[in-house]
């Protein structure tokens, strides 16, 4: 098995759900869901992103650290869990954009 199938089966474990639960909040089988656990094989991107924010834990997170060693609370607190995007505003292109829609 892997830190990422240790992690998503432990994740599911303690919200206290079952495999089916996950696969059909997915849109995914149950068997592929198990396939990951098993760690038979892993998600594309698109399904990986769907569980981060299902299990509410990043993505590197998920692939990278033995979630059971830390509580999630704790780690969530952890400063480089944090992602900070820099939002900027186009006068200019919002401008376009309203005229383009009139």
């Amino acid at each position: 098995m892997s830190i990422f199938s240790d992690n998503i089966r432990f994740l599911r474990a303690k919200k206290e759900i079952t495999q089916q639960d996950v696969a059909d909040t997915l849109i995914i089988t149950r068997s592929r869901y198990v396939s990951y656990e098993d760690g038979r094989s892993e998600p594309p991107i698109e399904v990986l992103i769907k569980m981060s924010k299902f299990f509410n834990v990043s993505i590197d997170f998920l692939l990278t650290v033995n979630i059971r060693k830390y509580p999630l609370e704790e780690m969530m607190a952890m400063r480089e869990s944090r992602i900070v995007l820099e939002i900027r505003k186009d006068n200019k292109q919002l401008d376009n954009n309203v005229s383009d829609a009139k």
